[in-house]
């Protein structure tokens, strides 16, 4: 089976390292899989290394039904059984019509709850073409209920859609470092959704022993990066924060830490809960998108109402004054994981709905 998958951009993102071990799974089922992306970068460099085919697809953020024509001819000379998108509205909506184009069963992968452009003219056309296209896919794989509920309220027919939360491999197991303070990762790119900006709040209404490392670029101009880099310098956290931008050792990043904080204001299932959790370190995010699936608060992990930088420093200082209570955490965030969101698993019920939907 010839699986295309076709991919945002070339930044390595939750997604894109989703969609990389769909791929694996298509070729290790005995398939070839197809990776298209609109930009090279990183993930496109990750995805060659790994042996799989490469291709520069035009499909710019723009509506140019020329290049949903020239996708449909692409998949046809590829012979490609099924597409799966990992991208957002004019990807989706220009793949769906290249799809339909091509006569080619579509998959669509949701990630996140998408939002209309501000600017109602931009809003308007995405409405109605979405309104056009909703029911082109002959799948829709969404992360989370959240966003499965959202994708009906869009107009998506629910017996298409199917709920299968990402998964990983576990890491080896380790307990969180002993040291003085509390030292944390944040892996998300640098924008008001992930909430980075709450995240420096809270820092400053916890001792000054709590450091925060912000891993992620600013992929939308550099002006978020630019705002939160004033206010650490505002509050006096320049020695509490540190910016790594990008970085291809994040596995290693996230063991060294004593744990991983998401403050983010909307999410589906982040693959970086999921990847500190398999790595038996705490995870404290705000109970947004599939969060509250993924953790039990107390548990597993901590919940804290997003926006709140006072409920998450609580969250915060709380971690750092019980180390038992890391430990408990991590150890029970990593069984949860291996029980419940495995690579495996993530893999298997997704070739299914391939195999299912190509036929």
């Amino acid at each position: 089976m010839n699986v295309a998958f076709l991919l945002i951009d070339g930044n390595v993102t939750g997604g894109q390292v989703v969609a990389h071990e769909l791929m694996r799974g298509v070729r290790d089922a005995g398939g070839t899989p197809l990776a298209y992306l609109p930009t090279g970068g990183p993930m496109a460099a990750r995805l060659e290394e790994d042996g799989i085919a490469v291709a520069r697809l035009p499909l710019r953020r723009s509506y140019r039904i020329d290049q949903a024509r020239a996708f449909a001819r692409t998949l046809k000379r590829a012979q490609c059984d099924v597409v799966n998108t990992h991208t957002l509205y004019v990807g989706n909506q220009l793949a769906r019509l290249a799809a339909s184009f091509a006569r080619i069963p579509l998959v669509q992968h949701a990630h996140i709850v998408e939002h209309y452009s501000a600017r109602p003219p931009i809003a308007y056309l995405q409405r109605g073409i979405e309104h056009a296209t909703i029911r082109i896919p002959a799948a829709f794989i969404a992360v989370s209920d959240p966003i499965r509920d959202h994708l009906i309220a869009a107009g998506a027919r629910a017996d298409r859609i199917r709920v299968i939360h990402n998964g990983v491999a576990l890491a080896p197991d380790s307990d969180p470092p002993e040291q003085e303070g509390l030292t944390l990762v944040c892996p998300a790119r640098l924008a008001a959704v992930k909430g980075q900006d709450v995240l420096i709040e809270a820092l400053a209404l916890t001792p000054n022993d709590v450091r925060v490392r912000l891993v992620g670029d600013d992929l939308e101009g550099g002006v978020f990066r630019q705002e939160l880099e004033r206010r650490v310098d505002d509050l006096g956290l320049a020695t509490r924060v540190e910016f790594l931008g990008h970085r291809s050792d994040l596995a290693d990043l996230i063991k060294e830490a004593q744990g991983t904080v998401l403050p983010s204001r909307d999410e589906g299932l982040p693959l970086v809960a999921l990847e500190a959790m398999a790595a038996s370190r705490p995870v404290v995010a705000s109970a947004v998108g599939g969060l509250p699936a993924l953790i039990d608060d107390g548990k597993n992990g901590l919940l804290v109402q997003h926006d709140s930088p006072r409920d998450l420093a609580d969250a915060l200082i709380r971690l750092r004054n019980d180390p038992a209570l890391r430990r408990t955490l991590g150890r029970a965030g990593r069984a949860h994981v291996a029980t419940h969101f495995s690579a495996e698993q993530m893999r298997q019920q997704t070739l299914a709905i391939f195999e299912q939907v190509a036929r």
